[in-house]
């Protein structure tokens, strides 16, 4: 399992200490990490050695609910910067 996230702006992203989360509550806190301007790193929910394009949530059972779930993405501040429903 994996989510993307994209940064479309000109400019990087400190994303250190954002969090993502699901509906039942499953927690992702961002390492120090930039992500540059017009790039991607994809946040995978098993267990590995994070990279520049790569972060590992460290999970060893799946997160996120095939049959639909909303992934939230909060900065440093708490606020709310995405919620997708699938």
């Amino acid at each position: 399992e994996y989510i993307v996230i994209e940064n479309r702006e000109d400019i990087s992203i400190d994303l250190t200490g954002w969090i993502v989360y699901d509906e039942a509550h499953h927690r992702y806190l961002f390492p120090s990490f930039i992500l540059k301007a017009k790039e991607a790193v994809t946040l995978r929910t098993c267990l590995g050695k994070n990279t520049q394009s790569e972060l590992f949530w460290g999970s060893r059972s799946p997160i996120w609910n095939n049959d639909g779930d909303t992934i939230f993405i909060r900065d440093s501040q708490g606020q709310l910067v995405l919620s997708h429903i699938y």
